[in-house]
Parts: structure tokens; sequence; C-alpha cells
């Protein structure tokens, strides 16, 4: 497993093609480990932000103890929206697999379109939450993110 998480990061961060061979694989243990990685892991590390680090959060997180660090607030409050637009637009690709680009990339506006949905509820102020510039940028990017990894596994799938 370890090294699948290595494989994954270093897929994000442009690592060579050889790095993510494990995420080109279709069978489902590897579809299983894609969705831990891609989709539930990101929603853990976002929700884990809110109830572990931010003093301000919502009622649904609890009321425990946080965790000070030098952390700028940007990343503090803005992450999360980047963390869960990417599980949202991975979530999205798992599932309806598209096999051309253009339907990966569809599936990624979606889900831009979705989060920036969401934002604009919070910001006509019909629910939980504020709305703020910086989570609909960090919103798209994390989208983004999803739509670049999923690009590269699709180009080396069709190189074998």
């Amino acid at each position: 497993m370890k090294s699948y998480v290595k494989d994954v990061i270093n897929a994000l961060l442009g690592g060579l093609a050889s790095d993510i061979e494990l995420l080109r694989n279709s069978t489902k243990t590897n579809m299983l480990k894609q969705a831990l990685l891609l989709v539930l892991f990101p929603l853990l590390v976002g929700a884990a932000i809110y109830r572990f680090f931010r003093p301000k959060r919502a009622a649904f997180f609890g009321d425990g103890a946080t965790i000070e660090l030098p952390i700028p607030a940007l990343i503090l409050h803005s992450l999360p929206s980047l963390l869960w637009s990417f599980a949202m637009a991975s979530a999205l690709i798992l599932v309806w697999h598209p096999k051309a680009k253009a339907g990966v990339w569809l599936l990624g506006i979606i889900a831009s379109v979705v989060s920036l949905l969401f934002e604009a509820w919070q910001a006509a102020d019909f629910g939980i939450g504020t709305f703020d510039w910086n989570d609909c940028l960090f919103s798209v990017t994390g989208c983004l993110f999803s739509l670049l990894v999923f690009q590269k596994m699709m180009v080396h799938e069709n190189h074998d």
C-alpha cells in the first residue's frame, strides 16, 4: 500500500509514466485502491482539517479541542474545498469511467460547476458555511488536479 500511495503522489506531482502503473490497472482490487486513495482519503483529510485544526467549524464536526499549528489561514480554510472537489471529480470519473478524454473533461467540468454552486449557495446564505472566493479557486483547482491525474492515467493506458 505504501508503494501505491507513492505512485499516486508521484502522478499528482508529474512523476514518470512508470510511477502510476498501479493506477492504470482496471482490476477490481485496483479500482478499490483508486477509490480509497482518490476519493475517501481526500474526504477524510478535509474532514480532519475541519475537525482538528479549525477553531470555528460546522456543528457536526463537534466541539473538541483543536490543534494549534503555524499553518497559513488560506490553507486551513480552503484546502478542504480543494480536497473535497478533487474527491468529487475523482468519484465521478471512477464511476462513469469514460474512455475518451472529452468524457473525463466533461465530468471535471460538472464537478467544478457543482463545487461553485455550493459556494454560491453559501453566498446566498441558504445553509452552513461562508462564501469565499479562495474556496472557489481551490475547488476548481481540486477538480483540475483530478482531471490531470486521470488524463495521465488514460494516456498511459492507451500506450500499452
